[in-house]
């Protein structure tokens, strides 16, 4: 392959990986793509995890077309990818040596993605909305409600004593 290739890949990469344009070379190094990964995959999971898939997808077909008797389509690459991800087993029996480096890079990342994803749809279930985006007005009256409901709640257990249920029902207890 030649430099110029080699470096298109290379800049196309950055591009799928950080969601940035790449910085000049000189200032390219090993720990700011970290960084920009990094914060890329945290800022995006979902959109990390796709496009991650994605790229070892075509990798994987790449380095494995015609070497290997199970890649014989980018379906079979994206099943070989996607068991890695979900199940980190090698599925796809990658043959040869970047095939299988790419395959163990999938099963050390994957599991990872997904813990983040799903860590990013909790918090999103769990997070209430700020106090300012309630209404105060919604705010007062619902309190209100809550108040007089609580008064009822303690009227009746007042006059009327809950029995706990005997167990197991008798007759009379069935209408």
């Amino acid at each position: 392959m030649s430099q110029s290739l080699l470096s298109g890949l290379a800049s196309d990469l950055y591009v799928v990986l950080t969601g940035d344009q790449p910085p000049p070379e000189s200032e390219l190094t090993y720990a700011s793509l970290k960084q920009r990964i990094v914060h890329r995959v945290a800022q995006q999971p979902i959109d990390s995890m796709v496009e991650a898939t994605l790229a070892a997808t075509v990798l994987l077909y790449w380095t494995e077309r015609g070497r290997n008797p199970k890649m014989q389509s980018l379906a079979d690459a994206f099943w070989a990818v996607t068991s890695c991800i979900a199940a980190v087993s090698d599925a796809g029996g990658a043959t040869t040596p970047l095939g299988k480096l790419l395959l163990g890079v999938v099963m050390g990342i994957g599991p990872g993605l997904q813990a983040l994803i799903a860590a990013e749809g909790a918090t999103h279930r769990q997070v209430p909305p700020p106090a300012s985006a309630l209404d105060p007005v919604v705010v007062q009256r619902l309190e209100h409600i809550a108040s007089v409901l609580e008064q009822i709640l303690e009227h009746r257990l007042a006059t009327q004593p809950v029995e706990p249920p005997s167990w197991p029902p008798t007759a009379s207890d069935t209408p």
